[in-house]
């Protein structure tokens, strides 16, 4: 299926994230699109999510607004990409959005 790489400093202004096939070459990234350093003071911004596989835009991950839970609403481009690694790209925006809100 492939894995996915937290990138070091870069990712605290925002998150990125680099996508690898199963040989461990890199094929991609998820980043997080927009004002993400606002996001960070601003706690009820909504975050965005873009994924990026061999120049090609695999999916787009968008927080929608819920007033008790977390959601994100994922859209899926056809194409190479395991559609079970482009949900475990949201599934980490969405715990890393969550744990910087506690």
């Amino acid at each position: 299926v492939g894995s996915l790489q937290l990138r070091g400093f870069r990712s605290l202004v925002h998150d990125r994230l680099i996508v690898m096939d199963p040989a461990g070459s890199e094929i991609g990234a998820m980043e997080e699109v927009g004002a993400s350093l606002l996001r960070r003071i601003v706690p009820f911004m909504l975050s965005r999510h873009r994924m990026v596989v061999r120049g090609l835009e695999a999916a787009r991950m968008r927080q929608v607004f819920r007033v008790v839970s977390k959601e994100f609403d994922v859209t899926i481009a056809p194409g190479p990409v395991d559609q079970r690694l482009i949900l475990v790209c949201a599934l980490l925006a969405l715990m890393t959005r969550a744990r910087r809100e506690d």
